[in-house]
């Protein structure tokens, strides 16, 4: 069974035991073969745990299980400051896809705040915190926030990364998006 794809079909709690139903894809299904190797290099961060579990669950749009997992996480692992950061901004993006920009900002501002305690002030980590809070100001509609913030990451990303790194064009892109919409 090395190297076989399984689609999930149902996932559902048990006592306590997370229970979940699979289903073997055959090599017909070259397009479930793609999407999952992409979910793999998206959410899979090296080991499998709660977390990555978490941001599957997310990709897959199933938010309240995503949340009731991340809000797991933050409760066994509150002294991983790396794990505590991820949670707080898959919280984020969780109450973003439900368009709660307030409370995705809260979560964002978490995620940003906890990375600020043990990160350098020039991390490429906190450019992104800054952007992905200029994001959700932009579907805020609060313009002027997402400036500052997109050009506090650009400015951060430009020394840590260089001025032609991919990050640094899409900060910029995102800016003028920001720009159009207004």
């Amino acid at each position: 069974m090395a190297g076989t794809i399984f689609r999930p079909t149902d996932i559902h709690d048990q006592n306590g035991i997370l229970v979940i139903q699979m289903e073997v894809c055959s090599d017909n299904h070259k397009t479930m073969k793609i999407i999952l190797e992409n979910m793999k290099a998206e959410c899979y961060n090296g080991e499998t745990n709660l977390l990555s579990f978490s941001n599957i669950l997310l990709k897959m749009k199933r938010y309240g299980d995503s949340e009731k997992y991340y809000n797991r996480v933050l409760h066994d692992m509150p002294n991983d400051y790396h794990s505590v950061a991820h949670c707080y901004q898959g919280l984020g993006n969780v109450a973003m896809e439900k368009h709660d920009h307030d409370l995705s900002l809260e979560w964002y501002q978490k995620a940003l705040d906890t990375n600020r305690l043990v990160l350098r002030s020039e991390d490429p980590e906190i450019a992104s915190g800054y952007s992905i809070m200029a994001d959700a100001y932009v579907k805020k509609g609060t313009f002027n926030e997402a400036y500052e913030l997109y050009t506090q990451a650009s400015q951060i990303w430009i020394r840590a990364l260089g001025k032609d790194h991919p990050k640094v064009a899409t900060c910029y892109k995102n800016m003028a998006c920001a720009f159009k919409i207004e």
